[in-house]
């Protein structure tokens, strides 16, 4: 009877790995099944296959006798006696020695490969949908270049990639988060023409179509003959005006911040003020309270906005002065003493004081404030006013008290 031997010093790594060292990188693709499978078969071929000389050599049995693989008779938990019969064709067939090492090969693959990610699906494959739009917006002093995208869809971005063409030469500006929204470009030249264009990238690294925007800086005029005038209703700031430009103007906050309260297309531009939450400063500092204010040139065209150089102009609060109360009078009845006057032109002021004195030759004494021209004094009635009292009233600017007016109140007991 003829036997056959499996050398048992070859190991299942050297099937795909044969020639180097254990922990070498197989040399098929493992992300390609079949590719893999054909290597192991055609590794197999090459082998010289032979079957055990007993049962425990390469399967265990439930006996422990010296029975040869190929008995006439079977083990009793076998159902098939094909399987282990002499005259069974399969009994010493190379076949099933390749098909079990196969089994074995695949199920150390399919064990090593628990625990890892799903693959991807296949729109993780798809191109990315593009950015909505790109706007730039050019400042004396830098390019800023803004973009927008779908907020379904930012998790599924790995970046955006921003380009510069100019000349001819295209500049990488860099990769962006998918959070960030904007970039400032301050390596520029006026007169010259720069395009931006942004790809959406997703987490595999595909590239979206790109987006494009252009623009041509130019160095507008800068504002000249900048001054102020204070009016019942504010500020008018006027300048020399320059054809096809338009005006920004801006308040520079106590931190240094500024904020736009308005532009036009004219040379001038009225800033209502009210200061209505102004703090009064000590005296000590009253000259050193300005408004500052900012005016710069621009133009805007759809998605292209160019601005220019500013002029700050210093606007004293000690320049507010309010206009004299006018048109006063009194009624005096057994209440008490009520005063009225006319209310002051300048929008601007937001309390009158009204002071008072009982003797020709002492001081004025501040008694109230009032917000509205009209005031009540319960001191004194018809009844107990035995002599004349004298009163001043003035309006309060953001600074300064106008001047007052005063007035004599008396009642006659005849």
């Amino acid at each position: 009877m003829k036997t056959y031997k499996i050398k048992p010093q070859r190991r299942i790594s050297s099937i795909y790995n044969q020639g180097g060292t254990p922990s070498a990188k197989p040399q098929v693709d493992r992300r390609n099944s079949h590719s893999f499978e054909e290597s192991i078969l055609s590794k197999l071929k090459g082998l010289k296959t032979r079957a055990p000389k007993k049962a425990h050599d390469f399967l265990e049995t439930p006996t422990a006798s010296n029975q040869p693989f190929c008995h006439s008779k079977p083990p009793i938990y076998h159902s098939e006696p094909s399987l282990y019969h002499s005259d069974s064709p399969l009994c010493h067939s190379e076949p099933k020695a390749k098909n079990l090492l196969l089994i074995i090969v695949l199920l150390l693959l399919f064990l090593s490969g628990c625990g890892k990610k799903m693959d991807p699906t296949i729109e993780d494959y798809l191109q990315p949908e593009p950015v909505q739009k790109i706007t730039i917006n050019a400042y004396y002093d830098k390019i800023q270049v803004s973009w927008s995208y779908p907020e379904k869809n930012k998790s599924k971005l790995g970046s955006f990639l921003l380009e510069r063409l100019n000349n001819g030469q295209v500049k990488s500006l860099g990769f962006f988060s998918p959070e960030e929204t904007s970039f400032e470009d301050k390596e520029f030249a006026f007169g010259e023409t720069y395009k931006y264009r942004i790809f959406a990238i997703n987490k595999k690294g595909i590239y979206s179509k790109p987006i494009e925007n252009s623009i041509t800086t130019k160095k507008l005029p800068e504002v000249t003959g900048l001054q102020y005038k204070i009016t019942h209703d504010g500020v008018l700031l006027s300048w020399k005006s320059e054809n096809s430009v338009m005006y920004n103007i801006y308040k520079i906050k106590k931190e240094g911040s500024a904020s736009k309260i308005g532009f036009t297309e004219k040379n001038y531009f009225l800033v209502e003020e009210t200061f209505k939450n102004l703090l009064k400063p000590t005296d000590s500092n009253l000259k050193s309270q300005f408004l500052i204010y900012f005016v710069t040139p621009y133009i805007s065209e759809p998605n292209i906005y160019i601005e220019g150089k500013g002029t700050e102009i210093k606007v004293p609060l000690y320049d507010f002065i309010p206009s004299k109360p006018e048109e006063v009078f009194f009624t005096v009845n057994e209440n008490g003493v009520y005063i009225s006057w006319k209310e002051v032109p300048e929008k601007w002021v937001n309390i009158y004081k009204v002071y008072r004195k009982i003797e020709v030759d002492s001081d004025f004494i501040l008694i109230g404030e009032t917000m509205i021209p009209l005031f009540f004094d319960a001191e004194y009635n018809i009844n107990n006013l035995k002599k004349p009292i004298f009163y001043k009233i003035s309006s309060e600017g953001p600074l300064q008290e106008s001047e007052p007016v005063e007035i004599k109140v008396e009642v006659s007991h005849g």
